[in-house]
């Protein structure tokens, strides 16, 4: 049937992957192999399949039963017993499908994650399976089934491997049985340690010769039984080396009605430990939490005392209390407020004999205050205003909240800021002002006359917001455009004493075809009447640019729009293309307006022999046609001698190559 099942790996068996056709011949070999459900479980956690893959199986085992896919195996047990670890093979494949990552946990629903500490007993990531690779502990108690090795070595050498009977002794060669059940291994090596030393003398002594050591190679199998309010009540077959977590995490931890506080260890029929589970949870030390042995039994009672913690805190949720716990002690399994918690007064909403109750707690009756089961804590959060703060922003170096200080007035705040800036508004600022009821109000305040001392300083109150103007917040946004002959045509900044040819400057510079004496300044009239528009200013300017002819300046003013006009008879060359039979076909450009077909033809050289003068055809754009522009040609021109730089090939590519580039982008940002 395959390899043995104990000489395998289960450790990364993901039963998620088997389908219900493999889970059920599962049961059916165990069933013809005489082995018990809980049997077959503990070889697979001896063999590193953790605990929650193991509950996965035994619930899709169940779900299986209860559609009557495969007949329960109770009666196994009767069948027989388990006589060794090697004697069970089983086919992996068969068995437990193929290997792969463990999943996640399993889901839970929303109650369930309110629960403080349910979620502990359903994570792959924190199962409590024993670690066998560590050395044998000194409080191991022996029973049947461990297998014990004793090494000797030095001036004599022997290694004898010894097996608990069920009976609870082991044999040695040629001797009487030695009874061990019950020993801890720190006895049983001091046992060891006499009887070797009555039969070698080099044992002891100031200079030793032979040394020993006793380990445990092989754990037993125990069983325990896990009732009450678990997730899955039973019988379970663990190793030795398991705890009361350990145990608890194989049925499931305790249910949504089971407690965490008051779960109960059994031994001999007698209470052996009391385990608080919420004790692991927020210190990290497991009291209580005893290495089981064969035949104990763990009862998880039902819950006690069991509040809600909502708001205000840093873990929200349901937390069960002890008798006499107060709220202290909630809040700290809570693990405190919240940055934002209302701490004055917690609300607490209490399920009475008849009716419901509200109960209104202080800070000093939070280590008093004995909730019940029931209770609702709700913990709010502070309001979303200041009780000390005032505001100023606008025209002052540092804008923004300030500490509302005893007789703090407006003169005080506005040093407190660093004081105003150059282009304040004097003339008036603004305080907002919030009353008590809500209400708003604002009080004008005279700067000019508040910071020379001319009138009374301001008494500030709490969320005043005190707004203080640019003279620039207060006027039209100064502006100036330029059209025509440059090379970035649009609106530009206004500045004191620019002039035209700043502008131009400004807007990259002027086209070829601009004309130094055809420039127009359109400016908005000062004084309005019916049938002026604008006044327009005719001026020249050089087109080099130059700043010697100052007497000839002419300073522009906010809204001026500067027009550039082209200078008369500048154009782009034209041409025409002549195609078909004549002597020299191709483009060919006009000399001048009037020239004619006749006058291009003879250019060309005349027809040829074959040519066929009734058929010639003129092709002519009409109005709406699209036309290029002059720029547009321009620019187009530009955009080949660019290809022509990149080509490596060209001859071309280090010739002013970094100039036309800088002129190529922007030409590319104004067609953006």
């Amino acid at each position: 049937m395959g390899q043995s099942l104990s000489t395998q790996n289960l450790s990364t068996v993901n039963i998620d992957d088997l389908t219900d056709e493999q889970i059920i011949s599962y049961m059916k070999q165990a069933e013809e192999g005489g082995y018990t459900q809980q049997q077959l479980e503990a070889l697979a956690r001896q063999r590193g399949m953790s605990e929650t893959q193991i509950s996965k199986l035994r619930r899709r085992i169940e779900k299986l039963e209860q559609n009557g896919s495969t007949r329960k195996a109770d009666n196994l047990e009767e069948k027989s017993n388990l006589k060794g670890r090697a004697e069970l093979e089983l086919s992996e494949e068969d068995v437990f499908g193929k290997l792969s990552n463990p999943d996640e946990s399993d889901e839970l629903t929303e109650f369930q994650k309110k629960v403080f500490g349910y979620d502990l007993f359903h994570s792959d990531d924190l199962n409590f399976t024993p670690n066998l690779n560590i050395p044998t502990p000194r409080d191991y108690v022996l029973g049947p089934g461990d297998e014990i090795e004793i090494d000797i070595w030095g001036a004599t050498q022997a290694s004898e491997t010894f097996i608990v009977s069920p009976e609870g002794t082991i044999r040695p060669e040629n001797l009487r049985p030695i009874h061990v059940n019950g020993m801890t291994i720190e006895e049983f090596d001091d046992m060891v340690d006499d009887r070797l030393s009555a039969i070698y003398s080099g044992l002891r002594g100031d200079n030793p010769s032979i040394f020993y050591q006793v380990s445990l190679t092989n754990i037993r199998t125990i069983n325990v039984s896990v009732v009450g309010e678990v997730n899955a009540p039973g019988n379970y077959a663990l190793n030795s080396l398991s705890t009361v977590y350990t145990a608890l995490y194989a049925a499931g931890g305790p249910s949504e009605e089971g407690t965490f506080r008051n779960i109960q260890l059994i031994r001999d029929n007698r209470l052996l430990e009391t385990i608080d589970v919420y004790s692991f949870l927020t210190t990290g030390i497991r009291t209580g939490d005893e290495l089981l042995r064969n035949g104990d039994v763990i009862i998880v009672r039902p819950v006690g005392t069991r509040i809600e913690i909502e708001g205000q805190v840093k873990r929200p949720g349901l937390f069960e209390l002890k008798n006499e716990e107060t709220f202290d002690h909630a809040l700290n399994m809570a693990s405190g407020f919240s940055n934002k918690a209302y701490q004055s007064r917690i609300m607490v909403s209490r399920n009475g004999g008849k009716e419901k109750q509200v109960i209104d707690i202080v800070p000093e009756d939070f280590g008093v205050f004995i909730p019940t089961d029931g209770d609702f804590f709700q913990v709010n959060e502070i309001l979303d205003r200041y009780s000390n703060r005032v505001q100023i922003e606008g025209a002052v170096y540092r804008e923004g909240a300030y500490e509302l200080t005893d007789g703090l007035t407006l003169k005080e705040l506005i040093q407190k800021a660093d004081g105003l800036k150059g282009d304040v508004y004097l003339t008036r600022a603004t305080i907002y002002r919030t009353n008590e009821d809500y209400s708003q109000e604002t009080f004008p305040v005279d700067l000019k006359k508040l910071m020379s001392g001319g009138i009374q300083d301001i008494l500030l109150q709490n969320e005043d917001l005190i707004k203080i103007n640019s003279i620039y917040e207060l006027q039209e946004e100064l502006t100036i455009q330029i059209n025509g002959e440059v090379s970035q045509q649009g609106v530009y900044p206004f500045f004191k004493n620019m002039t035209v040819e700043d502008l131009i400057v400004i807007a990259g510079g002027l086209t070829d075809g601009a004309s130094g004496s055809l420039v127009e300044i359109s400016r908005r009239n000062t004084t309005p009447s019916l049938g002026s528009i604008a006044e327009i200013i005719e001026i020249q300017i050089d087109k080099n640019l130059s700043i010697e002819r100052e007497d000839q300046v002419t300073y522009l003013q906010p809204f001026d729009r500067v027009y550039i006009r082209r200078a008369p008879g500048y154009t782009f060359q034209q041409e025409v293309k002549i195609e078909g039979e004549v002597v020299a076909p191709g483009l060919y450009a006009m000399k001048s307006k009037d020239e004619r077909i006749s006058d291009l033809l003879n250019r060309a050289q005349g027809l040829t022999s074959y040519a066929y003068p009734q058929g010639a055809i003129l092709i002519r754009k009409t109005e709406f046609a699209e036309k290029k522009s002059n720029r547009q040609v321009s620019e187009e021109y530009l955009l080949q001698l660019r290809e022509k730089l990149l080509d490596s090939e060209s001859g071309l590519k280090n010739l002013g190559q970094e100039i036309l580039m800088e002129r190529l982008e922007k030409i590319e940002k104004a067609q953006k």
